[in-house]
């Protein structure tokens, strides 16, 4: 397993546009990257290509913004299909909300979240393993703790809805 490689790469600007190449051949078999970046701390634009022994993979992503609303947008297409993820994040310490889709070999993902601080959080997810819910709260390291979830799928061709309350779970199932 000795690996021959081979990198290269140039980069124009501290902040604006950069290109990147790589080759490396070795006991994975040969693989090849390319990559360009543009932006700063406003809109940054990144694509790749991939080859290698898991298949050529392509990815594409957009990011815009800073410390207050951030963007993001990425495709990706390779041996595991097509996927794609957008999400949207705005806040710093204080009300932090993000929101992304994701589609791939899984199916379709939807999450959503909001975080206020460090102690309040809230999350729904829908994706193949069903809807899924979940909100907790804690206050300080060793005071209240409260931790609730939700979450429904299927199980032995039953339906369920499953509660978890800190450390005990509960469900309901019923056949449709």
């Amino acid at each position: 397993g000795l690996d021959l490689g081979f990198r290269f790469w140039v980069s124009a600007g501290s902040s604006g546009l950069r290109f990147r190449f790589w080759v490396s051949a070795g006991s994975s078999g040969l693989r090849f990257r390319f990559w360009v970046s543009a932006g700063s701390s406003g809109l940054r634009f990144r694509f790749w290509v991939s080859a290698g022994s898991s298949g050529l993979r392509f990815r594409f992503w957009v990011s815009a913004g800073s410390s207050g609303l951030r963007f993001r947008s990425w495709v990706s297409a390779g041996s595991s299909g097509l996927r794609f993820r957008f999400w949207v994040s705005a806040g710093s310490s204080g009300l932090r909300f993000r929101f992304w889709v994701s589609a791939g070999s899984s199916g379709l993902r939807f999450r959503f979240w909001v975080s206020a601080g460090l102690r309040f959080r809230f999350w729904v997810s829908a994706g193949s393993s069903g809807l899924r819910f979940r909100f907790w709260v804690s206050a300080g390291s060793s005071g209240l703790r409260f931790r609730f979830w939700v979450s429904a799928g299927r199980r032995n061709e039953q339906t369920c809805l499953f509660f978890r309350y800190n450390q005990k779970i509960q469900e309901i199932c019923a056949k449709p």
